[in-house]
């Protein structure tokens, strides 16, 4: 590759970037994708990632939105790329209509668009990686209009060093600048006389965070001296190490004890002060079900359910959460599998529920001995074959104690089966077609072992998440 007004050895805020990459232990054999506007920050940040010989693809969205004005950026993107030898994908879209479709600011379409090109470029080249070029002025900067909103203590963090490019996306957005001031990139710019172009957009009143920029960071200056907003920056850092730490504790002190596999307490969660139960939400949503977006609104959905009657239930997309008796239950909406497995002696077969295993007794055997809900004594020679399915609507088992049948789905709500394991009970079912266990609930009054019972069978249940 090329160099564009390189110098011999590396400049301080490359072995910076250089540093930074490798603290957070992101690979630098593989292709970046880069963001690449025209202004100085992302050309600064195409330089340093091609000069660390770091392969990039470069990506420029043209939203046309200054008419020539738009075009000279991009005209000024396609020369440095090309010195540079940076593949390069431009894109035209149309953040006007974003804006209207979506009922959002120019801003915030313009944001959706310019990072889904980026995710789509990554996927295209077969990145896991995105760059974009926030320094630590735009944290600063951030931070305010955070605090400004009540965004809480996540919002004060700021932005991350990475995130995921979408939900459940395996490609990450990196902030390699997220250390260095504006400044500092202009000094390092202006070192290496590289070409880049000035936004007058950043300037207008039109917008929020220019009019931060412009009017407020002078205020600050005046009135704090110039350090203030270094110091909002370093706030920013020190609070989100914070509450990444914060986070992990409290969610492995809180949750020991308190929860099951993908279930927390709705007693223990209403004891808790909001701030740290919003908190705990937060973190179940981040373990259970890291495919839906977290944000302040999704925490307060959930905690809504908490007061709600039993049975309700929040979704995002194949994911739902249920209030179910004392129980939230975070789960994926699984559609119930069909299947039908013959068992044999001394073998086992995995069920979604875990391993269920078939046994012969040898001796003695006590008279009427059912075992527990996870085990079976039955009568072999009375009951084979054996086969094991999901349960279906009308079946009925005559439960053991019981003189008549029931109907299983009335069983499981009688046994306070959570509505997400109900669907995914199986049954085990003799020659004859007679429930005689459902699986890890209750066994039946068929088949059960008697004083002539011959050979004795021994059904076991091995939970993949035991209660």
């Amino acid at each position: 590759m090329k160099d564009d007004g390189a110098a011999s050895g590396a400049h301080p805020l490359e072995s910076a970037v250089r540093n930074v990459l490798h603290r957070h232990g992101v690979s630098v054999s593989s292709t970046f994708v880069v963001g690449v506007s025209g202004g100085v920050d992302s050309m600064t940040l195409l330089q340093i990632l091609v000069r660390l010989g770091i392969d990039v693809v470069a990506v420029h969205v043209n939203y046309g939105l200054r008419g020539a004005e738009s075009d000279k950026d991009e005209d000024v993107v396609r020369e440095v790329c090309e010195r540079l030898d940076v593949p390069l994908k431009v894109r035209h879209l149309n953040a006007v209509d974003r804006a209207k479709q979506s009922d959002t600011s120019m801003q915030d379409a313009a944001r959706q668009l310019r990072y889904e090109s980026f995710k789509q470029t990554a996927e295209e080249c077969g990145s896991s990686v995105v760059c974009v070029a926030h320094n630590r002025d735009d944290q600063a900067e951030t931070v305010v209009m955070h605090l400004a909103r009540g965004t809480g203590i996540d919002g004060a963090a700021g932005m991350a060093f990475r995130r995921p490019a979408g939900e459940g996306s395996s490609i990450e957005v990196l902030r390699p600048l997220l250390f260095s001031s504006r400044q500092e990139i202009v000094d390092y710019a202006d070192a290496l006389k590289l070409h880049w172009r000035e936004d007058q957009s950043n300037l207008s009143a039109n917008y929020t965070r220019s009019r931060v920029r412009s009017e407020l960071r002078p205020a600050f200056d005046v009135a704090l001296g110039h350090s203030a907003w270094e110091g909002v920056a370093s706030s920013a850092e020190l609070i989100r190490q914070y509450v990444e730490q914060a986070s992990l504790d409290l969610a492995a002190s809180v949750l020991r004890g308190a929860s099951t596999h993908q279930r927390f307490s709705v007693s223990v969660l209403l004891d808790m002060p909001t701030v740290v139960r919003d908190r705990i939400l937060l973190e179940c949503l981040r373990a259970w079900l890291p495919n839906v977006t977290r944000s302040r609104a999704v925490v307060k959905e959930v905690a809504a359910l908490l007061h709600l009657q039993p049975g309700s239930e929040k979704r995002f997309s194949d994911m739902r959460i249920v209030r179910d008796r004392d129980w939230l239950i975070f789960a994926q909406d699984k559609a119930q599998l069909e299947y039908e497995l013959v068992l044999q002696i001394g073998q086992s077969v995995r069920l979604p529920i875990g391993i269920i295993r078939l046994d012969e007794l040898r001796g003695a055997t006590p008279e009427y001995d059912t075992g527990t809900p996870d085990s079976m004594l039955f009568d072999l020679d009375e009951t084979w074959p054996l086969t094991v399915r999901p349960w279906r609507e009308g079946d009925r088992m005559r439960a053991f104690g019981n003189v008549g049948t029931q109907k299983i789905s009335d069983l499981l709500t009688n046994e306070q089966v959570s509505v997400v394991d109900k669907p995914h009970t199986p049954v085990v079912v003799s020659g004859d077609g007679t429930i005689i266990w459902a699986v890890g609930v209750r066994s039946s009054e068929d088949g059960k072992v008697m004083a002539k019972t011959g050979r004795v069978g021994l059904l076991s249940l091995f939970r993949d998440h035991p209660e």
